[in-house]
């Protein structure tokens, strides 16, 4: 029942809490005001008593209620603040009416005492755990390179001061924390915040990264999670390289609405290939090759990456900026003046470019747009050498995934003694040697000891 008294005011001093009431009737106030014993809390399981200071404001309809902090440790959630009404031996609950617009909040022994507007205006107490507030995330943003989240917290308490002492991301499953600085973690006056990071600039490994923040109430340190308050299916992506691998960051939420970075390869190409033109002629890789990047985003092709199967090792060809030139990328490689053929085996061939600030290296596909033209590439052996002496055979080849590939084989040289002589201190040999496809002058012919010195013959 209405017995008009509402809550009026509400204020924390000296470790109580104060109510300021106010009584529109003015009969009730005259006669039964002066005989209200007590504040009870009104649970579940019924009613509990709490020690309270009440006095009467003469003349101005006002009671001032003061209670001390540690009384209330025992509210549960939705417990109501009801007045005790004494009338000969009976109790009568009054109801406390909340006119009070704002939301208030209290800190006792970790959990969150919240004095919410309810639309009955009974002045109900909501309880939560200090560990379940949350930093909102409200709206995310992707510019170059960069994710920035708005959001905003609501950790204003009336008894406790609050410290913000850092924001980390934490991984789901080794929970190793990574700290984002202070300077990308802004918060405002206003209660908003603003996180800005570049995932280039962390050791991110593959997985979930949760959004943490420690936050410290009066001596009280706790860790709280960040969430989400998006409906709507988050599409914020970044690509960043970490160890010369390409992997992506999605920003997600949890059923429980907890926001979290997922980290994975990224396995998307970002330009699409198509050679026209692939030969070695006179000692010299030729090559002519579309190059379309995807999605309309500017590259600059920097070098051609050759990448041994086995051993990993890298030679890097230096591309000039006219070697990629409207849509199409035209090299010649002279092999007198590399040297990564002198190590057997496969070579994949890749592209490396530029693009948004990352350098990416991907494979040189043959038809990246047409699966079927996988296979239908096929080219003959050619002896290719070195200014060092090194003498190689050759053969490019498309591999199962129609990518470019050169196989290496120390197999260009055939040799043949056919006779061999003692003339008292000469010694005569003959025979033959051939290197295939390749005309040549034989100058000089020596022997060598294992450590590679010379005798000249």
């Amino acid at each position: 029942m209405d017995y008009g008294i509402y809550l009026i005011n509400m204020k924390v001093e000296n470790e109580n809490i104060i109510f300021d009431l106010m009584c529109e009737k003015k009969d009730f106030y005259d006669h039964f005001f002066s005989r209200i014993k007590n504040v009870v809390l009104a649970t579940f399981n019924g009613y509990i008593d709490i020690l309270s200071n009440i006095s009467l404001l003469s003349d101005e309809g006002i009671m001032k209620v003061v209670i001390p902090l540690n009384e209330l440790k025992s509210c549960s959630d939705q417990t109501v603040f009801k007045l005790k009404l004494i009338l000969d031996n009976d109790e009568v609950f009054i109801d406390i009416l909340n006119h009070l617009n704002d939301t208030f909040k209290l800190v006792i022994d970790g959990s969150v005492l919240e004095l919410v507007p309810q639309e009955n205006d009974n002045l109900i107490i909501n309880k939560t755990s200090l560990s379940e507030l949350a930093f909102v995330v409200e709206n995310v943003q992707m510019s170059s390179n960069c994710t920035t989240f708005f959001g905003s917290h609501s950790f204003f308490f009336l008894n406790n001061s609050v410290k913000f002492i850092n924001c980390f991301l934490e991984n789901e499953v080794t929970k190793e924390q990574l700290l984002i600085p202070k300077k990308s973690f802004v918060l405002l006056e206003d209660s908003t915040f603003e996180i800005s990071l570049a995932m280039k600039n962390y050791p991110l490994y593959q997985g979930n990264w949760y959004f943490l923040t420690e936050v410290k109430v009066g001596e009280e340190q706790f860790t709280v999670k960040m969430k989400t308050d998006i409906n709507t299916a988050l599409q914020t992506k970044e690509i960043f390289t970490e160890n010369g691998e390409l992997f992506v960051h999605n920003v997600a939420q949890n059923q429980n609405k907890e926001l979290l970075i997922n980290i994975s390869k990224f396995n998307e190409q970002l330009i699409q290939t198509k050679i026209h033109h692939l030969s070695i002629d006179n000692n010299d890789f030729h090559i002519k090759c579309e190059v379309i990047p995807n999605e309309n985003e500017q590259i600059f092709i920097k070098k051609l990456v050759f990448i041994n199967r086995k051993t990993e090792d890298k030679h890097m060809v230096h591309l000039q900026e006219n070697d990629h030139d409207n849509g199409f990328l035209q090299v010649s490689v002279p092999f007198l003046r590399q040297s990564f053929f002198e190590t057997d085996g496969i070579w994949d061939v890749y592209l490396e470019f530029d693009t948004n600030g990352l350098t990416v290296s991907q494979r040189l596909s043959f038809d990246s747009a047409n699966d079927k033209s996988a296979g239908k590439f096929i080219s003959l052996p050619k002896t290719i050498y070195n200014s060092k002496g090194s003498i190689k055979r050759a053969r490019m080849y498309a591999t199962l995934d129609n990518n470019l590939a050169v196989l290496i084989k120390d197999s260009a040289i055939f040799g043949d003694i056919s006779y061999i002589h003692h003339d008292g201190d000469d010694v005569i040999v003959k025979g033959s040697i051939e290197i295939l496809d390749t005309d040549f002058e034989i100058k000089n012919i020596f022997l060598a000891n294992e450590k590679e010195q010379k005798l000249i013959l």
